[in-house]
């Protein structure tokens, strides 16, 4: 054999090490991650036989593995015949399972600030930009509880549409699925045109308050912080993490809400 196939089959190998590792840094297992580079690499459907013959994985295995691959989204079942085969799905699934395991991290974090007791300690974050608003959403539908319950005091909800964009219908989707209970106070037109209500009548519990202007920020109140959107250019999420401004602004939207119709 040459030194330079020698030299790219070397490489080869350390590339698919890489990947291989950062497969196990998503909490994938060795084998998952042995199977999905393999299924990535043939691009195109392959029976169960031939991954446990070019992945080195006993058949029995392999047909355990392949289901909760399945269940990540990262590969799908294609029925030729009689036979089923597998095919990798795009890469971009993984960053699915990255925001579940950083949401997995907040939700431990929260729990300690709460057993740490410190009550009026805060954090800040300031988002910019339409990527960074629409990754929050994103974020927040990942890692919310189901039935989570926000509260949102509305300033203009077609803004809100227009920035979320073709993901609008992606982010409604998970919140189908997280069955997120929303209380919405907005203005009278935010109420006639109903646009944030589709799909979720039965958890999206909406008044407006006549005298509530149609601005361009929402205030909107979670579990464990409160987010200001701006939807100037760039658009902007303020966003407080502390359990006292929460409760404080819990207050105030009761308040409001009472007021409503």
């Amino acid at each position: 054999m040459t030194v330079k196939k020698q030299t790219k089959i070397k490489s080869s190998n350390n590339k698919a090490s890489k990947y291989h590792r950062s497969l196990l840094s998503l909490g994938l297992s060795s084998n998952e991650a042995k199977m999905y580079l393999y299924l990535l690499e043939r691009g195109e459907s392959v029976g169960g036989t031939k991954i446990a013959s070019g992945t080195g994985i006993h058949r029995q295995y392999v047909y355990i593995i392949l289901p909760k691959l399945i269940e990540q989204g990262l590969i799908e079942e294609v029925i030729t015949g009689k036979r089923a085969k597998y095919v990798a799905l795009n890469p971009n699934k993984l960053t699915k399972i990255a925001r579940a395991k950083v949401y997995e991290a907040e939700a431990v974090a929260e729990e300690l600030r709460i057993l740490s007791k410190v009550g009026h300690q805060q954090e800040s974050e300031v988002l910019f930009g339409v990527r960074e608003l629409i990754e929050h959403e994103y974020e927040f539908e990942m890692g919310a509880d189901f039935e989570e319950i926000q509260y949102v005091i509305g300033g203009n909800a077609q803004a809100f549409i227009e920035t979320m964009g073709d993901t609008y219908d992606e982010v409604l989707a998970l919140d189908e699925k997280k069955k997120i209970i929303t209380y919405y106070i907005g203005s009278e037109k935010d109420y006639k045109g109903k646009n944030l209500n589709v799909g979720r009548e039965k958890r999206f519990h909406m008044r407006h308050l006549e005298k509530m202007p149609e601005g361009i920020t929402h205030t909107v109140i979670r579990k464990d912080r409160v987010c200001f959107f701006s939807f100037l250019n760039p658009p902007t999420v303020h966003i407080i993490k502390s359990y006292v401004v929460v409760k404080n602004y819990k207050q105030f939207f009761m308040m409001l809400w009472e007021m409503a119709k």
